[in-house]
């Protein structure tokens, strides 16, 4: 099959992950053609309202967004060279605006039912693309203050201080993020063993992350990071989550409830024992699954 595709992307890195992961699914299917990025910025207005695309280098058979910047430009692209369109993440525009969208269920509505929806396990990821190889490895992600889930510095650490001492066999790496409050990684470092890594996600290479999740026998993350939980749970590891309090009884929410309630992710105990569920499932393969299915509705 050949298909020239067309991603349409802003500037955040959840959005260009989730194409990116789209696109490694796609060609991994042995699909022929051209795969071409382009910001949504590098479109001026006149072009957007005129459907011109003066970057393009081959005529898309597809065009792909992701990023509420994106669908505009996506929109009138697709129309001008009359291609198949395709949304991922929940748009803001009415869903028959596209032909294709790709949603994580936690965003999407209840009643969502159409066959141009598919509904994945968590935002798409470049995880479950990576073999799995599992080494004395574990991995603890941090997010930080939402809407979601309280944040308590002190009770993140408990955690974290329990879990180390109890598993000291395994090589630990702690990983921040973009809401994580200032001083977080200094607080750990001052009470851990310098056997443990502090890596501060600002100076991570780009495929630390995902490199490090391949190998991780345990990775361990705050609920609030719900895409970060979704790409454990690609990863083949088996996936905990630390303690934080419920603000809002909300989609993202009941979704970690539903992991939990299903046991695909298990919470840290009082003593910081890892104990895999009983019942683990196997990994998520949703950027697999979305390229197939999306390559179904485009075969002639």
């Amino acid at each position: 099959m050949s298909l020239h595709r067309l991603y349409v992307h802003d500037s955040r890195p959840g959005h260009r992950n989730q194409l990116k992961g789209l696109e490694a699914a796609i060609a991994n299917e042995h699909v022929s053609g051209s795969a071409q990025w382009l910001h949504h910025s590098q479109f001026k207005l006149r072009h957007i309202l005129l459907g011109q695309s003066p970057h393009l280098q081959h005529k898309p058979d597809v065009v792909i967004a992701c990023g509420h910047r994106t669908h505009l430009t996506a929109l009138r692209l697709a129309a001008a060279h009359r291609a198949h369109s395709v949304v991922v993440m929940k748009p803001s525009w009415p869903l028959n605006s596209f032909d294709s969208m790709i949603l994580p269920a936690h965003d999407a509505s209840d009643n969502v039912s159409s066959t141009s929806v598919l509904l994945t396990h968590g935002a798409l990821n470049t995880v479950s693309l990576k073999p799995y190889q599992p080494a004395a490895i574990g991995l603890i992600a941090l997010g930080g203050i939402s809407g979601h889930y309280g944040w308590s510095s002190e009770q993140v650490i408990s955690d974290i201080l329990r879990i180390i001492t109890q598993n000291p066999e395994l090589e630990w790496s702690i990983t921040d993020s973009r809401r994580t409050p200032p001083g977080m990684l200094d607080s750990l470092r001052a009470q851990l063993p310098d056997t443990v890594r502090l890596q501060p996600y600002t100076e991570a290479d780009a495929g630390w992350l995902a490199h490090t999740m391949s190998r991780a026998q345990h990775i361990w993350i705050t609920p609030d990071s719900v895409s970060m939980v979704y790409e454990a749970l690609s990863s083949g590891a088996s996936v905990g989550l630390l303690r934080l309090p419920n603000r809002a009884n909300n989609r993202i929410t009941r979704a970690i409830d539903h992991l939990v309630a299903h046991r695909q992710v298990h919470y840290v105990s009082e003593s910081g024992q890892i104990c895999a569920p009983t019942d683990h499932l196997p990994r998520l393969l949703e950027a697999q699954r979305a390229a197939q299915w999306l390559l179904a509705r485009l075969s002639p």
